[in-house]
């Protein structure tokens, strides 16, 4: 899930997991120089790609509980 904020050099990925359990671990790993796979507990969950700028890191990731 892509989470846009008004200042586009700060949009986020999100990572939903179930309410009850631990929150997956987040990882990063370079494919290239300017993409990366974002992995939740070992599973790609995303893929970014930035033309500039600092590469995505784990803490750019947002992790939201889901309760329905």
């Amino acid at each position: 899930m892509l989470v846009t904020q008004r200042n586009e050099k700060e949009d986020r990925v999100a990572v939903v997991y179930e309410k009850g359990e631990a929150p997956p671990e987040i990882t990063i790993h370079a494919v290239s120089g300017s993409v990366h796979t974002v992995l939740a507990n070992g599973i790609a969950v995303a893929v970014v790609a930035r033309a500039s700028g600092p590469a995505v890191s784990a803490d750019d990731v947002l992790l939201v509980e889901q309760s329905l």
